[in-house]
């Protein structure tokens, strides 16, 4: 897995059930926000930035309406988010007996996360997460020089499934 997340919200099959751990995780990111803000001026700019931005799309949907709201914000159309949200409501993912590598960047400065060692994966994967950390964060961790970092940490786990 290559610093791909579980959503806590994924063990879930019961609807009561995903609205509550939705709530928990919701809190867990605006907690998020607020410590990422306070770090330095760089992040505190970068976050102000986010949030300047998702009250402005709640202020063009209020005013436009929704389509007219996403057709100025977004290039795929409504309907794709729709389908999204409809299958992420409805996804449940089932714990299985297996062993994962779980690639992870370093920096874990950009999306939250209910759990920043595992990224919810030690509740799927009952067999065991194997954990290897990549240096940069989730947007850089293809550039250079992370991507040859990367690049031996992929080599090592191939080296070692074929022996």
């Amino acid at each position: 897995m290559l610093d791909s997340y579980v959503y806590p919200t994924y063990n879930y099959e019961v609807s009561f059930k995903k609205t509550r751990v939705h709530l928990s995780y919701s809190l867990g990111q605006v907690a998020f926000v607020v410590k990422m803000m306070l770090l330095d001026k760089e992040n505190f700019s970068r976050w102000l930035g986010v949030i300047k931005s998702k009250i402005k799309s709640c202020y063009l949907k209020i005013k436009l309406g929704r389509e007219a709201q996403h057709k100025l914000e977004y290039p795929w159309p409504l309907e794709l988010d729709d389908m999204h949200r409809l299958a992420v409501n409805n996804y449940q993912i089932i714990p299985e007996d297996l062993e994962i590598d779980l690639l992870k960047v370093e920096d874990n400065n950009i999306f939250y996360a209910h759990d920043t060692n595992y990224l919810g994966w030690r509740e799927v994967a009952k067999g065991g997460v194997i954990r290897h950390v990549i240096p940069g964060n989730h947007k850089n961790m293809f550039q250079s020089p992370n991507d040859k970092a990367l690049g031996q940490i992929l080599q090592a786990i191939l080296n070692r499934d074929h022996d």
